[in-house]
């Protein structure tokens, strides 16, 4: 049987090279050091190139398998998926008197379970709002020139270590806590007017429909 291909030089470590135990007694046993470890470098570069190629891959096929056609139209999981939850949504909030029994939220189903679930109140940005628009109404708020950031490092000047003030040693950084503000509005420090200010809103609690499939199974045929 002939011997297999000796792999590329690239492939194989230096065969000049310190032992498992590696002490280094002169420059050039740094200079062969150095040699391995760019080795490794490279081999190791080399090594997740072709993983990551093989998991391109993978993730193409992968996504090819999650396709499936329903009266000739071809569609992925996801968009499949979406249209089912869509549908069953739309009925269900229509026919909720009649679904659900008593005083229960839910109803078991024999592949899955329907129901409405309660969010908490909640703080959530406003429309065309997010951290940033919210962090600049706050600058605007405590200090119109300066800003929070200007205000605070005022208020650090005083301080100092060795020769520098605090203000230059430190990052300030402006930001809303969206949780924070949450635990003020419960607690009656602030109202929602309040929250407007900085372009936060109260988020009601409120009933969201939900979905939840049961492991699936196709039924046993007894003969």
């Amino acid at each position: 049987m002939p011997a297999a291909p000796a792999a590329p030089a690239i492939d194989r470590a230096p065969e000049d090279r310190l032992p498992a135990e590696p002490v280094c007694g002169s420059l050039s046993d740094v200079a062969r050091a150095g040699r391995e470890l760019a080795w490794l470098d490279s081999r190791e570069e080399t090594i997740d190139a072709a993983h990551s190629q093989k998991l391109a891959l993978l993730a193409q096929q992968t996504e090819r398998a999650k396709q499936l056609e329903v009266d000739g139209q071809a569609m992925t999981f996801a968009a499949r998926r979406a249209a089912l939850e869509t549908a069953a949504a739309k009925w269900c909030h229509k026919h909720r008197r009649t679904i659900l029994e008593g005083d229960t939220k839910s109803r078991e189903l024999t592949h899955c379970v329907v129901g409405w679930s309660s969010s908490p109140l909640g703080v959530g940005y406003a429309e065309g709002c997010d951290a940033k628009t919210a962090a600049k109404k706050l600058d605007k708020l405590v200090d119109a020139k300066s800003g929070l950031r200007g205000f605070l490092s005022r208020a650090l000047a005083k301080f100092q270590v060795g020769s520098a003030g605090v203000a230059e040693l430190v990052s300030i950084k402006v930001s809303i806590s969206v949780s924070q503000a949450l635990a003020a509005l419960k607690a009656g420090k602030v109202t929602s007017k309040d929250l407007k200010k900085l372009d936060l809103v109260e988020v009601p609690p409120a009933d969201h429909f939900f979905l939840k499939p049961k492991p699936y199974s196709v039924p046993s045929i007894e003969g």
